[in-house]
């Protein structure tokens, strides 16, 4: 991966389901850009939820803190919270040079539990 002007681009071709990078996160940081899923969501007085309560701020290690998430995706981040991974797979064909854009993948909310 390539990252200019704080986007990151791809710097091969990725297939469907091609794993474009691996990362861990880290609560501490300045630049914390990675709206990862809280595992246990608290409902409250008014039982509204905010975005606040259904994710937390964190930093991706390396250049995938820097990959953006739109509304024209064509990668999919897939959570490994035991072992604090994120994986990011091509969702669609990705051609050299191209910018990769996340979305989450529904299964990043397996693990959590509204209380």
């Amino acid at each position: 991966m390539i990252k200019k002007d704080n986007k990151v681009y791809a710097e091969k071709d990725y297939e469907i389901k091609e794993e474009i990078c691996k990362t861990s996160w880290i609560e501490s940081g300045s630049d914390k850009n990675f709206p990862l899923p809280n595992r246990i969501i608290e409902l409250g007085d008014d039982d509204a939820l905010s975005t606040d309560d259904m994710f937390k701020l964190v930093s991706l290690v390396g250049v995938a803190n820097y990959i953006r998430s739109g509304p024209k995706t064509n990668a999919e981040v897939y959570i490994n919270f035991d072992k604090q991974l994120v994986f990011f797979l091509a969702s669609k064909p990705i051609k050299s040079g191209e910018e990769i854009v996340y979305t989450f993948d529904p299964s990043c909310l397996n693990d959590v539990k509204i209380q």
